[in-house]
């Protein structure tokens, strides 16, 4: 489906098709931007929960079915108070690239499928820290990804209710096609 880049405002005053979509689909949507030509390299964002990990398994079915390049990333919070400390990744992210190696080893995507060759399965997953939506952002841009996984709620209201949702704002703001996985 097609995707305008549109401000809050104007998505208040006459809605949001993208968002009403995929609210109501129980099968994943892809938005395109208009002028995008490419969909091979995937960026699944992923928050760590039993939810999220079909995430990552129908990015790998889409990365296999497209013939592309798969990179996860993930979002840990910031602290004030961890300036300049060498930061240990949490438990959450430690699971999760345990379960991103796994996948690896159990499907087989084809050869050079994964955008990174780790060493071990903490190096599969890219982790940020910091405020979620800008930093899925700038991994976009940094990885050069050409669609964004990401896992969407269904149903609920739409509007300013939904205003605050991660994957709504990723949505309108990345600035590739974003593939939305009913949760």
């Amino acid at each position: 489906m097609g995707r305008k880049q549109r401000t809050e405002l104007q998505r208040l005053l006459i809605g949001d098709t993208a968002d009403s979509v995929a609210r109501r689909s129980p099968l994943p949507c892809l938005f395109v931007p208009a002028g995008q030509g490419q969909c091979t390299r995937l960026l699944a964002a992923l928050d760590g929960t039993e939810r999220g990990h079909s995430v990552l398994l129908s990015s790998a079915a889409f990365t296999r079915h497209v013939g592309g390049r798969l990179r996860a990333v993930t979002v840990e919070p910031a602290y004030e108070n961890e300036v300049g400390v060498t930061r240990m990744p949490t438990g959450r992210s430690t699971r999760l690239a345990e379960s991103i190696g796994q996948l690896r080893q159990r499907l087989d995507l084809g050869a050079g499928a994964w955008d990174r060759q780790p060493r071990s399965d903490r190096e599969a997953l890219v982790i940020h820290r910091g405020g979620v939506v800008e930093e899925v952002l700038r991994e976009v841009h940094d990885s050069s990804a050409e669609v964004l996984v990401v896992g969407y709620r269904r149903g609920g209201p739409a509007g300013v209710i939904e205003a605050g949702s991660v994957a709504r704002r990723l949505i309108h703001e990345a600035p590739c096609a974003v593939l939305t996985i009913p949760l």
